[in-house]
């Protein structure tokens, strides 16, 4: 069953299912994993773990595909958007053409959102231990990301400015 639309939404009842909302207090991943796993069976969720540090945290999970695009740029330790680049518009026709790409089904492309492993331990040691122990009893899994608005009201472009406010216009 392809998992979009209005039919995979109907079909969503998790009938009161516990859950967790992501962060746990833990740096191993596969410790943090067993915890999710005993405690909450049915619907176990990726655990991330702030305290492993700053790459962690869960608006960088999810970042990479903009960094990789050029269009998230580290300057003095904080990440904000370039656009001041000659080729800004370029490189953003690259970043949502890979995005309708991977939208459209194709796994070149879905592998560009893929959270990396040394910002996304938990996600890594979940899909290992599922592959590992198997999915028995499991009825529904948990991810969270960052969206839209979390990211427009914690990225600034290279004017200062938030990126939720940002025109994204060079001139």
């Amino acid at each position: 069953m392809k998992r979009s639309g209005p039919a995979w939404r109907a079909s969503f009842t998790p009938g009161g299912l516990a859950t967790g909302i992501g962060s746990l207090p833990f740096t191993d991943a596969r410790e943090s994993v067993r915890f999710v796993r005993k405690h909450l069976p049915q619907m176990p969720h990726w655990p991330q773990m702030p305290k492993r540090g700053r790459r962690e945290h869960f608006i960088f999970q999810c970042l990479k595909p903009l960094v990789d695009a050029g269009l998230l740029v580290e300057k003095d330790g904080k990440h904000l958007f370039d656009t001041s680049r000659s080729d800004w518009p370029d490189r953003l026709t690259e970043f949502y053409t890979i995005s309708l790409a991977a939208e459209a089904g194709d796994p070149d492309a879905f592998e560009h959102f893929v959270p990396p492993m040394e910002a996304a331990g938990g996600f890594h040691a979940l899909l290992e231990d599922i592959q590992t122990r198997g999915h028995h009893g499991i009825k529904y899994i948990k991810g969270q990301i960052v969206g839209p608005l979390t990211a427009g009201f914690q990225l600034k472009d290279d004017k200062g400015q938030y990126a939720y406010y940002s025109s994204g216009q060079t001139n």
